[in-house]
């Protein structure tokens, strides 16, 4: 800004706080980019019709550090066309048959180097926000287990948004207490507690959830909306089973 020769005016004033905040934002984006690393694994199998939402969402989080896997089951239709272009921000993809979406996920799992690990579906959407909000969160609050809010969509229009219990009990656990793609937890829980047990069809995120829980893990809600869920998706459209 020139220097000032007279009274500051009100402009001026603006124009200080306009600048300062700019310099406080950029600090604080700066700090955040070159922190925690965030794996993302994705589990596909042709999802032509909704795969480059999924990738979109990826690729324009305003956070950085992110590592994106995708584990695809040798998809035939287009699915594999589209993530080719956006490879710039794929990191891993395997395309191999698989023995179901839980088995696909350890592997996944298993090439994580990040200290969070997140799963996202190839039919849902993280909000743009998401990862900068979690580790501004999980910065000052920590936590094994960090799990929001999820809206719920469906043909492209938010029907609610569901928030899970702030606090969790054993009572809790008679369903799955909280959002799973909103869900992110910590690498070396998984190395101590180990993987999916790819037994159960729809609920071994569920399982998992009462194991980290039963082995005094620490949940942490965060108060914020994570991810978009499609309810056109596979455990949705078979939660009865």
């Amino acid at each position: 800004m020139k220097a000032l020769t007279n009274p500051p005016t009100i402009e001026d004033y603006r124009e200080l706080l306009v600048n300062h905040v700019k310099r406080l934002e950029e600090q604080r984006n700066c700090a955040i980019n070159s922190s925690t690393k965030v794996s993302i694994v994705t589990v596909v199998y042709n999802a032509e019709a909704t795969i480059e939402r999924t990738l979109k969402s990826i690729a324009c989080q305003n956070y950085e550090n992110i590592e994106y896997i995708i584990i695809d089951a040798k998809s035939s239709d287009r699915t594999l066309e589209i993530i080719e272009k956006y490879k710039h921000i794929v990191t891993y993809l395997i395309s191999e048959k698989d023995g179901g979406i839980y088995d696909a996920m350890n592997k996944g799992i298993s090439l994580c180097s990040g200290e969070l690990i997140g799963l996202l579906n190839a039919d849902d959407f993280y909000e743009p926000d998401a990862l900068h909000n979690l580790i501004s969160y999980y910065t000052t609050h920590k936590g094994d287990v960090l799990h929001g809010n999820v809206n719920y969509v469906k043909n492209g229009e938010k029907l609610f948004t569901l928030k899970p219990p702030i606090h969790l009990s054993k009572a809790s656990f008679t369903e799955m207490p909280i959002n799973h793609p909103a869900t992110f937890i910590k690498r070396e829980v998984y190395e101590e507690i180990g993987l999916y047990r790819t037994n159960y069809k729809i609920a071994a995120d569920w399982e998992l959830t009462l194991r980290a829980f039963m082995q005094y893990k620490n949940f942490i809600y965060l108060p914020f909306t994570i991810t978009n869920y499609s309810l056109e998706g596979v455990s949705s459209i078979n939660a009865s089973l």
